[in-house]
């Protein structure tokens, strides 16, 4: 800020500025008033501890309360999909996703890569704000037997494959290797700024 002003003012004027301001505010606050109320509310320890208690108890608790009503809703969708997780995912397993009454839009594509090709859907989710996203994977040269392999021990393998050390719990839902059959659930971090995300696959 001070060599933004100095391109402006000289060094003399700047300091005459400091005394005149801190000498006769009132001046300064009939030009001025809400930008006078900013810069006092840095200088002054008082008025900025109640600027931000204020803030904490208006804005910021809004903002709070609106958020825990998000994740209340998610939860509680989250706990009806875990009860009955088995028949929920072949419901939404079977949904088309050209539907378009369902509303799934892709979000991504991977197209084919070492036998690998990824697409990625979302939609929303009724009773929340959180949408619900659905992954096709086709994977050639994969046995159904490697397959079960693998998922058996997901568990272990998942903490391996975290090399960022993002995954912060995991537990079944459903482990039933002899028909093929597993649901999971996890929850990782995402990044300083963002709450955890829970999966369910």
């Amino acid at each position: 800020m001070e060599s933004d002003l100095k391109q402006t003012f000289s060094d003399d004027e700047i300091n005459n500025f400091y005394v005149d301001f801190a000498t006769d505010m009132k001046k300064y606050e009939a030009v001025n008033s809400h930008t006078m109320d900013q810069l006092y509310g840095f200088i002054d320890f008082q008025t900025f501890k109640e600027n931000i208690i204020g803030y904490k108890k208006g804005p910021m608790a809004i903002k709070a309360e609106e958020q825990k009503e998000k994740d209340d809703a998610y939860r509680k969708t989250l706990n009806s999909m875990t009860e009955n997780s088995q028949t929920q995912f072949n419901d939404l397993k079977n949904e088309d996703v050209n539907d378009a009454s369902l509303k799934w839009i892709k979000t991504v594509t991977m197209a084919e890569k070492n036998g690998i090709e990824v697409s990625v859907y979302k939609r929303p989710m009724e009773g929340s704000t959180v949408d619900l996203t659905r992954t096709d994977c086709l994977m050639r040269g994969v046995t159904l037997a490697n397959l079960k392999t693998f998922f058996a021990k997901y568990d272990t393998y998942a903490f391996r494959m975290d090399k960022r050390n993002n995954l912060k719990h995991f537990k079944w839902v459903v482990n039933n290797e002899p028909e093929g059959n597993w649901v999971m659930y996890s929850r990782s971090k995402i990044g300083a700024m963002t709450s955890d995300r829970d999966n369910l696959v």
